[in-house]
């Protein structure tokens, strides 16, 4: 929404406000950290954003926002000069805006707030206005993250969750522990200590402590020197935990890249070797090697044989109109012969696409690629996205399709739409 190429930034003093066409944003910077928002009728009401906001004003405030936006701009072409001129002015001013803003805050805090996946803002008012925060926040990124989020992870959300915040920094970790729902005690804290900063979303910490309540949790938490997103990912799917070896955990978690669809990868496999041997479950998988020959050889047979029960399936209408670049796959054969077209498993999808949790797209421009979309709290947001083969697509291809799902709800948070991508299918 604010992000958007219609939007207005402008800097006032320790202040970014941005005007867009639902309303305007305003937010105080450091030390206050405060964030302010109105709609169309003028209401103001103070409130705590959930999106990177360090990301989305760093990227602003980089010396090649002004060109790289132009160049992105997919009306570029259309435009007269003098509407080419007026664009780039507002990219300008709103460089320059980003860049006064971003210099409020601390360098080294600046660095470390901007490497997690969500909520920048409530981090930094909990370090900016809670003292013991910042030490809580260097030592264990997870639990100080977990307590300025307190609001989207207990059952009964406190009014001033500050306040809260600013009695429990003066007691023991386990006391922070148990306010926020999870098991009061020292090994818990040190397993939430190893989680990486870029996989912590409230989401997965919800997920987390599931599965640290759970008397069987594995002990892979425990012995990993480190938590990235698919290890995390793996280790709290009571379906996939069992399928890992310690081996091919440690093994996915030294690889930055390749954490996350490694996690989709075992997934995926499990799913088609069920589908192929009659319900039967997946051998366990000892390294990321062998997972991918034992993915792309179900791939192989199931892009081969298909399913005559997937095949009969009945799917849904489209729950997003497609356009002439992105097209929706109406039946499970047109995603059938996506699957066989591009080399990976999009086909295991079909029941899921059924169910009316998923759905699948085909991508034309400006490359070829495949793209889910999956429903979350009623809202359908970006899921997977990846070329031939699960490879990476560029960021003309993500900036499309972002730019596409922006405009069916342009009041949707572009950022969480992102939040699930694993690039594999």
């Amino acid at each position: 929404m604010w992000q958007g190429a219609e939007s207005r930034w402008y800097a006032r003093d320790d202040k970014l406000i941005v005007s867009h066409p639902y309303g305007a944003l305003v937010l105080a910077g450091w030390p206050r950290c405060l964030a302010w928002r109105c709609d169309t009728s003028g209401a103001w009401e103070q409130f705590r954003p959930a999106d990177p906001i360090l990301r989305t004003v760093g990227t602003a405030a980089s010396p090649e926002f002004v060109q790289r936006a132009m160049r992105r701009s997919s009306d570029a072409e259309q435009l007269t000069e003098s509407e080419f001129e007026r664009q780039r002015a507002g990219m300008t001013r709103r460089h320059e805006a980003a860049v006064a803003f971003h210099a409020l805050f601390p360098l080294d805090l600046r660095a470390q707030v901007a490497r997690l996946a969500e909520r920048h803002w409530p981090v930094l008012s909990l370090v900016a206005r809670c003292p013991g925060a910042d030490e809580l926040y260097a030592s264990n990124p997870a639990l100080a993250f977990a307590l300025a989020s307190s609001g989207s992870l207990r059952d009964r959300p406190v009014a001033r969750p500050l306040r809260s915040a600013r009695a429990l920094l003066r007691k023991p970790r386990t006391a922070i522990l148990e306010w926020l729902g999870f098991p009061p005690a020292p090994w818990v804290a040190r397993v939430l200590a190893k989680i990486a900063p870029r996989a912590l979303t409230t989401r997965n910490l919800r997920y987390v402590r599931t599965a640290l309540r759970d008397g069987s949790v594995s002990k892979a938490f425990l012995h990993l020197p480190r938590l990235d997103l698919g290890t995390l990912r793996i280790l709290t799917d009571p379906e996939l935990r069992d399928l890992a070896s310690f081996t091919l955990l440690t093994e996915i978690d030294g690889s930055m890249l390749r954490s996350a669809s490694a996690a989709y990868l075992l997934r995926d496999a499990a799913r088609m070797h069920a589908a192929l041997h009659d319900g039967r479950r997946l051998p366990v998988q000892r390294s990321l090697r062998g997972l991918e020959r034992v993915h792309n050889e179900l791939v192989a047979r199931q892009n081969h044989e298909g399913n005559q029960a997937m095949l009969a399936l009945d799917l849904p209408p489209a729950p997003i109109a497609g356009n002439e670049a992105i097209v929706p796959l109406v039946t499970p054969g047109d995603i059938l012969d996506e699957g066989r077209a591009m080399h990976h498993c999009v086909f295991s999808y079909v029941p899921a696409v059924a169910q009316g949790s998923t759905y699948i797209y085909r991508v034309l421009e400006p490359e070829r690629a495949t793209l889910s979309v999956v429903k979350q709290a009623d809202r359908w947001q970006l899921g997977q996205l990846s070329g031939p083969g699960n490879a990476p697509v560029g960021p003309d291809t993500r900036a499309a399709v972002a730019g596409w799902l922006e405009g069916i709800d342009s009041c949707d948070d572009a950022a969480e739409r992102w939040a699930g991508d694993a690039s594999s299918l």
